[in-house]
């Protein structure tokens, strides 16, 4: 529900669709890529959508030490005029 200009719409926004792929996965380590596309099934108007095809591409750790879990993450993404 969103209220812009004293119009009230109700809309949905963009569709994102995203996986996780395991490249490695031992007992104390694993490594997988997430990529995401956003698909512009929103409306510009009500700002619920970028207004075009998006992406975006993670690196994605994990490392046990005894009683610690580290994970980390790093990636970037990419839309038009990359607003975010």
């Amino acid at each position: 529900h969103n209220t812009v200009f004293n119009d009230t719409t109700t809309s949905f926004g963009d569709t994102i669709v995203h996986s996780k792929i395991n490249l490695m996965r031992r007992d104390d380590f694993s490594l997988a890529i997430n990529p995401r596309v956003s698909l512009p099934t929103g409306r510009e108007k009500n700002f619920t959508s970028q207004g075009s095809v998006g992406g975006a591409l993670n690196i994605v750790a994990e490392k046990t030490f005894n009683k610690f879990h580290l994970l980390a993450s790093v990636g970037g993404q990419s839309s038009k005029d990359n607003r975010y």
